[in-house]
């Protein structure tokens, strides 16, 4: 299926967004309620970049660009729509959080942290939105094989309790 042509030329709008850009993010979304009367049924936020290694040898540029993508992102996604859910009855806004918001880990805990930032935000619009008909939830991006997958091969890459080595045989796994 060819998702872009899916829904036909006059039933989409499409354009580049860095979700890091509160200013791109409205920009983006004022062409898209102009495109759709001022409607949206689902927000989708999916955004997230990881980086791995102890924390404290992670360059400080790299830990707020994964705060700024996975949860920033998020705040500006949600903060610009909210004016279009709360025009679309039953609207959902829908976020993707990890595994990762269930406990931290190690050799990824900025993400981890941002990941559960996110899970505990969506948690608590879930209540708040009610009062405006939005619906709020989100799900966890995980699955058994992969989590086996990553404690085996984890294990076996482990040298010297290297975070890194955690990192990368997740990689290999998803």
């Amino acid at each position: 299926m060819d998702l872009e042509a899916e829904p036909g030329a006059g039933n989409r709008v499409t354009r580049r967004l860095d979700v890091t850009g509160k200013k791109d993010y409205e920009k983006a979304l004022a062409e898209f309620g102009a495109a759709t009367g001022g409607r949206m049924d689902i927000l989708f936020n999916n955004a997230g970049i990881g980086a791995g290694g102890f924390f404290d040898e992670q360059p400080f540029e790299d830990v707020l660009r994964v705060v700024n993508v996975n949860f920033i992102g998020v705040l500006n996604g949600i903060h610009s729509s909210i004016g279009l859910l709360k025009a679309t009855p039953n609207s959902l806004c829908f976020t993707t959080s990890s595994s990762s918001a269930t406990y931290g880990m190690p050799g990824i805990a900025v993400y981890s942290a941002t990941k559960h930032a996110v899970k505990g935000l969506t948690v608590a619009l879930s209540i708040e939105f009610r009062r405006h008909g939005v619906r709020a939830t989100g799900a966890r991006r995980t699955r058994q094989g992969r989590r086996q997958c990553a404690g085996t091969r984890a294990r076996k890459q482990m040298a010297g309790n290297d975070p890194r080595h955690f990192h990368v045989a997740r990689q290999a796994c998803l």
